[in-house]
């Protein structure tokens, strides 16, 4: 702030001294940095425009998109082209892949200051990035936080603050000024707390496809690079929907209304008694209400049947589980007096469905008069036109007027208000705030319904109207400043402590993972899995599946059976969508414990009762195949569930599972009828050559094996059965060359990748690189024991290769999934007959046929 103050005049801090003796200097050196800023910004720019006009040019067509010149307003291009030259001078690739600010510093560094130069230090580094407004001073500054990163920034600035409001979305370039933070001049658009998760999802896709091409590139890096594309995505998505009025539906997927049907009452009495009688219309109010009856008409008795007679199919979620209060959505309301009844719904579908209920109820007691339509738009809009021959009473001044009418104002916005926290909010799924905020879900919708009433009571106290502070609102709900902060980073809280919980269980540590689980239910206050359908960014629902499901998994690997049950049954508590999946695997660990007959008979049940849903007929399938040894009933439930499949990964799942099934069990002849019944007829590039491979290989007909596998589609998949069909042959050096990329040594801690690495050296003969890189003891595994077991079996040394397969099978008893333990022998003998093991080897290592 420039202060015009003489050296003798008394400081401006109040504190008494003069102000040379006190702030002059300061000020000083305020101004000084504020001019050297300036100058120096000039200067950059300059320079940039007089160096390289041509490629600014291709610069701001390539930040916006298109040709801003040959559009808009000149005012409106003047500011496009300043963000045009801001993204030039510290974003944009030279053709020499260098950034104009770190070109002038190569050539004009020596002419810079010191000061200068710091602050060009500092600049390098800016980036623009969207940005949350968390804290927002009039006048003096802001608080920004960045949306994907979290990192939050103090910033002077006094303009936007006049422009902004709190929980805005601010794209925006942060620059520091040495000891503080200033947006940059082009200060980019400002965008309704709303489209935050649009916003962050669209970015935070970018960044992570950005991140798996660049492996070694920062965030920066990304925003320097990519910054241009979050721009077109704000100007050609964002900025029309922000322009656009919301598009609101009720609950069965209908445009808002606001419709008012009239009907007159030819027999009071009886209109008054049908109403009464239906179990659908609820009166409400008291005796002292005699003019006027009212009636809240609830979605229950015949309203579900009716609204689905009345307008298309629609999904049927229930605010509350059937049965309770909460369950009785409120679907519109009617007031009858000896006169007429007014019937108010939001939809068309509404009141055909209401008329016919009365037309049931009440008969011949009234008669249809007429409706209004309002639509929701004009609802919405917040200009009032006040009539020409409204007139201040004579006796009241204008400010007279003025307070009282703001005194009024106040009041009747708080009775709105609170009246509101009582009130069925079709945005909370009919439930009232205060009903809502008892849930993790809920809360966080309150919140972000609150925050959007914020902005519109900023922009009506920035217009000098009287605006509501929700203070009250806030403490009523028992809400917290702290809870509208957190609320923006509550889903990435949720995200990380479920990949934690995820990762502790991958790794084994089990009971960090289970102590971890227990937290993360007492931390948050999740009623139904549904609770997380709040989530904009991240698909909550399915995290906490995949993390149930792993520890889940993790638990019957160490046996911990009952601890696997206990977790699944409480998520199935939690209602969530695979809730039949997960009962499957309840009695598939119960059927590994040693429930087998019992088990087998309800899953069969089960698959019976869901047959469409392919997780539970997969489940059933494998534990038939894996567990019980029966290839047959296997087979008639995958061709049982082919007749449910509504997905092409479906399809070829059962298909695969059929063929193994028949390979496994060596029935070569069933498994190549079921291939031509399945391929003959098709083009062959639809044709599975992978199976036909697999197939061949069994017969040892390693010739067809070889004209099959080149025909093979996906070249991984090429690559590797290339290597194995060789190998086979003993072409150990086409096997080598197939293989090149699979052959390095794998890091020292990503052990599944060394059982790869073992297999393709033991399937090469090179059983001495196996025995010393190989670490059984260390990876405690049963795959690691064998394999060191088939390369002593293969040197001839059995009396160790017993041993370690006696290791073997300790560890599968100790951790391994019981329905696992075929697949793992599979794969023993598969690499023994690549060995050509003797049956001697083969009953040292206990693997006999």
């Amino acid at each position: 702030m420039i202060r015009n103050l003489g050296r003798n005049d008394p400081c401006w801090c109040g504190s008494g001294k003069k102000y040379k003796n006190c702030h002059l200097r300061e000020d000083e050196t305020a101004r000084a940095r504020a001019a050297s800023k300036s100058n120096l910004m000039q200067w950059l720019n300059d320079y940039a425009l007089r160096q390289f006009e041509k490629d600014f040019k291709s610069a701001t067509e390539f930040f916006f998109g298109r040709d801003i010149m040959s559009e808009g307003e000149q005012s409106q291009q003047l500011v496009q082209l300043g963000q045009a030259l801001e993204y030039f001078v510290y974003d944009f690739r030279l053709p020499n892949n260098q950034r104009v600010i770190e070109r002038f510093v190569a050539e004009q560094g020596k002419r810079l200051s010191a000061e200068e130069r710091a602050l060009v230090d500092d600049w390098i580094h800016s980036r623009p990035a969207l940005y949350e407004i968390i804290d927002v001073r009039r006048g003096e500054g802001m608080r920004l936080r960045d949306l994907i990163t979290g990192e939050e920034f103090d910033v002077r600035e006094k303009r936007a603050t006049e422009q902004v409001s709190q929980w805005d979305i601010l794209f925006s370039r942060v620059m520091r000024m040495r000891d503080h933070y200033e947006l940059a001049g082009a200060m980019g658009m400002v965008i309704p707390a709303r489209f935050r998760g649009w916003l962050r999802g669209h970015v935070e896709n970018l960044w992570h496809n950005y991140a798996a091409k660049h492996p070694d590139a920062t965030y920066e890096d990304f925003l320097h690079t990519s910054s241009q594309l979050v721009n077109q995505f704000i100007l050609d998505q964002v900025a029309p929907a922000m322009m656009r009025p919301p598009t609101l539906v009720t609950m069965e997927g209908d445009l808002i209304e606001f419709i008012t049907a009239t009907f007159d009452v030819l027999d009071y009495p009886l209109a008054l008694a049908g109403l009464r009688a239906a179990e659908e219309f609820v009166e409400v109010g008291g005796e002292e209400e005699a003019n006027e009856r009212s009636f809240s008409w609830h979605e229950v008795g015949e309203s579900l049947a009716l609204l689905r007679a009345h307008g298309p199919a629609f999904e049927y979620k229930p605010p509350a589980p059937r049965g309770s209060p909460d369950a009785r959505r409120a679907l519109g309301s009617l007031h009858l007096t000896r006169d007429e009844l007014v019937v108010e719904v939001t939809s068309r579908r509404r009141l055909d469905a209401c008329r016919e209920l009365l037309a049931k109820h009440l008969g011949s007691a009234i008669q249809f008069r007429g409706e209004q339509i309002k639509p929701v738009e004009d609802l919405l809009a917040r200009t009032r036109k006040e009539s020409p021959e409204e007139e201040a009473a004579p006796e009241e001044t204008e400010e007279e007027m003025s307070e009282e009418m703001e005194a009024l104002q106040a009041q009747m916005m708080g009775e709105a208000h609170r009246a509101w926290l009582d009130e069925k909010v079709p945005a909370l799924g009919d439930k009232t705030p205060r009903e809502a905020v008892k849930t993790l879900g809920g809360r966080v919708q309150v919140i972000r319904l609150i925050k959007e009433f914020q902005r519109v009571e900023d922009m009506r106290a920035r217009d000098g109207m009287v605006a509501y502070d929700f203070t009250e609102m806030k403490t009523q709900l028992g809400l917290t400043e702290q809870d509208f902060l957190d609320e923006t980073r509550l889903e990435d809280r949720l995200k990380d402590e479920l990949a934690e919980i995820k990762e502790l269980a991958l790794a084994d540590r089990v009971d960090e993972a289970l102590a971890a689980w227990r937290a993360f239910r007492r931390k948050y206050s999740l009623a139904r899995q549904s609770d997380l359908e709040f989530a904009e960014v991240w698909n909550l629902m399915d995290a906490m599946s995949e993390t149930v499901r792993e520890l889940a998994n993790r638990l019957a690997i160490f046996h911990r059976y009952d601890e696997g049950i206990a977790l699944l049954q409480e998520y199935i508590a939690l209602e969530p969508d695979d809730a039949d999946t997960s009962r499957a695997k309840v009695i598939e660990m119960r059927m590994e414990r040693g429930e087998i007959e019992q088990g087998l008979s309800e899953l069969a049940e089960l698959a019976e009762r869901v047959p469409e849903n392919f997780s539970v007929q997969m489940l059933l399938a494998e534990v038939q195949r894996d567990l019980l040894d029966r290839p047959d009933d296997a087979i008639v439930t995958y061709q049982r569930a082919r007749e449910y499949v509504e997905e092409d990964f479906e399809e070829a799942e059962i298909y695969e599972g059929i063929l193994d099934t028949y390979l496994e069990a060596h029935r070569l002849d069933e498994a190549e009828q079921f291939w031509h019944t399945e391929n003959d007829g098709l083009e062959e590039l639809d044709q599975d050559y992978f199976g036909w491979t697999k197939l061949t290989l069994a017969r040892g007909d390693l010739a067809r094996a070889r004209e099959s596998v080149k025909k093979i589609d996906r070249e991984i998949v090429r690559t590797y059965w290339t290597g194995i069909v060789e190998s086979l042959a003993g072409n150990f050096a086409a096997a080598r060359k197939a293989w090149a990329g699979h052959l390095e040594e794998p890091p020292l801690e990503e052990w599944m990748f060394w059982f790869q690495w073992a297999e393709l050296h033991l399937r090469l003969h090179e059983v001495d690189l196996v025995i010393k890189k190989i670490n059984p003891v260390k990876m405690d595994r049963a795959s690691a024991y064998f394999d060191v077991a088939l390369a002593y079996a293969f040197k001839g040394d059995l009396v160790r290769a017993a041993k370690l397969a006696r290791e073997a099978r300790n560890v599968m008893e100790r951790r391994e999934r019981r329905i696992h333990f075929k697949s793992t022998l599979r794969d023993v003998r598969e690499l023994a007959d690549a060995l050509q093991l003797s049956p001697a080897a083969r009953q040292a290592l206990t693997i006999a046929d």
